[in-house]
């Protein structure tokens, strides 16, 4: 395999200690906190793995909260897009409608990756990477 599609190569150069990872797409730009990785050298598969694990969180009273008091409209799109992501899920639709509404359901159907940028918005320090 190619080096540049490792897991394992820096996240950005050069390298750093931290990467905060802002979404702004869809319902997700309501959610309040950003993904944020703080480890020696953050690679390619950290900021992976962190964006997987914080979308894989069930969504907050606090975060529906903000979403439902925008519109009535988002609040629907988001129980929407749980139900279509429930409904991919062959012979385990009923265990992950259980689950309830996740973060990932704010994405809708927006679920590829397109890349990442730096930002600089004086969120962090000068040693961190937003992205």
């Amino acid at each position: 395999m190619n080096e540049a599609f490792s897991s394992n190569v820096p996240a950005v150069f050069p390298e750093t200690d931290e990467i905060v990872v802002v979404c702004n797409t869809g319902l997700a730009q309501d959610l309040r906190h950003p993904i944020r990785i703080r480890k020696h050298k953050v690679s390619c598969g950290d900021v992976f793995w962190a964006i997987y694990e914080y979308f894989q969180k069930p969504i907050s009273r606090d975060e529906v909260d903000v979403i439902k008091g925008r519109s009535e409209d988002d609040y629907r799109r988001l129980l929407e897009a749980c139900y279509r992501r429930c409904s991919r899920a062959p012979g385990l639709a009923d265990i992950t409608r259980r689950q309830g509404v996740k973060r990932v359901d704010c994405l809708d159907d927006r679920t590829a990756w397109w890349g990442c940028g730096p930002l600089h918005l004086g969120l962090t320090s000068s040693s961190s990477h937003i992205v």
